[in-house]
């Protein structure tokens, strides 16, 4: 057993107590819950990014060929599934929007990422095309999801 000083002691008693209020513990373990999941999807977002960026910040991830059809393509699940659902809490929300958001890096450099990644959709033909701007389609509903939500 570590003994800890006089201020340690205190401050260790004192979190004790707090976490034994009604409630407490639950909340904590529900943000670190969130917290981690959060932090996971971001190791994976990172991970598609290094693979899927240029240097120069060009998505490569377009494909050849898609379904225009094909609604599986959407990122968010909470824009799709919170129509049928409770409202979420915020933290699920936040989580929800960072998971959301695009790879573009800040705002000012997004109508440069935009049309390096339309010049790449064009170059491999259409149906890359249509499937690029049904991505931005879906992109832009499930935002306007999340401000109906909010």
């Amino acid at each position: 057993m570590v003994l800890l000083s006089g201020k340690a002691s205190k401050q260790r008693e004192a979190t004790t107590r707090w976490l034994n209020k009604p409630g407490v513990l639950e909340a904590q373990q529900e943000k670190a819950r969130l917290r981690a999941a959060r932090n996971r999807e971001r190791k994976k977002a990172a991970d598609l990014e290094e693979v899927n960026t240029r240097s120069d910040g060009t998505i490569d991830h377009i494909p050849d060929q898609c379904d225009p059809n094909d609604d599986s393509q959407t990122s968010s699940s909470l824009g799709r599934s919170s129509m049928a659902s409770p409202a979420p809490t915020l933290p699920e929300m936040r989580l929800s929007i960072d998971e959301w958001r695009s790879d573009w890096g800040p705002e000012g450099g997004w109508l440069k990422r935009f049309d390096e990644s339309l010049r790449k959709a064009c170059e491999k033909g259409l149906a890359s095309t249509d499937c690029f701007f049904k991505e931005c389609e879906i992109h832009a509903r499930e935002g306007r999801s999340f401000l109906h939500i909010l």
